[in-house]
């Protein structure tokens, strides 16, 4: 079975949910992976246990569907990790674009279609500080430069201020992109359209509005 999450206003709520789930499940000959369950606890103390009484392991963070959800609802380490993973993933681009002739233009579709995603999946539900707002438009800048060959300021205003110095600003125009945040707000006006046409007995629409 796929990824299941229970949520609830308290532990004994939770834990009757499990029950439920783990003798529904035995009737069909389903178990659950216990190794790979774990609690992530709010405002609270009390422990969620198994049918057989084994407590739920509780952590402080865990991967779910690819985003890493914190107890504190904090995006931080999911955002220093996407933005890792995508910086891997450019670098190793980055030394095989530098030995064939693809021109510009289809380095940005390359990069749109595939690191784009890699910061903004699932990010419609998530509440970005500025901090981590300026993390991804930093490193978002970073790629865009390497793909049309911009010196950093860094290299412009220090290393070299003979050197023309390009803003961030001047940059995404150059390569035709909006920020971050611009792609992530229009998913999260999406989702709210969504939900907004969703029926008043709707769980989700109840809860936002």
């Amino acid at each position: 079975a796929d990824d299941t999450v229970l949520m609830g206003k308290s532990a004994q709520v939770v834990e009757r949910a499990l029950h439920h789930i783990q003798h529904t499940a035995l009737q069909y000959n389903l178990k659950l992976n216990l190794g790979k369950c774990v609690v992530l606890k709010q405002n609270g103390h009390n422990t969620v246990h198994f049918i057989n009484g084994t407590a739920v392991p509780h952590k402080n963070q865990a991967k779910y569907l690819g985003v890493i959800l914190r107890q504190d609802c904090s995006s931080h380490t999911d955002i220093v990790s996407r933005i890792a993973k995508a910086r891997a993933g450019f670098n190793k681009l980055q030394k095989f674009w530098k030995h064939t002739d693809i021109n510009t233009q289809w380095k940005l579709k390359v990069y749109r279609a595939t690191f784009i995603p890699m910061l903004t999946y699932g990010m419609e539900s998530t509440a970005l500080t500025q901090p981590l707002t300026n993390r991804l438009e930093a490193f978002h800048a970073q790629c865009l430069r390497k793909v049309l060959n911009i010196k950093a300021t860094y290299y412009t205003e220090v290393l070299n201020p003979s050197y023309e110095t390009t803003n961030n600003h001047d940059v995404l125009t150059a390569a035709k992109s909006t920020t971050i945040l611009a792609t992530i707000q229009k998913q999260q006006l999406k989702l709210l359209g969504h939900i907004y046409r969703a029926p008043n007995s709707d769980l989700t629409k109840d809860v936002s509005f």
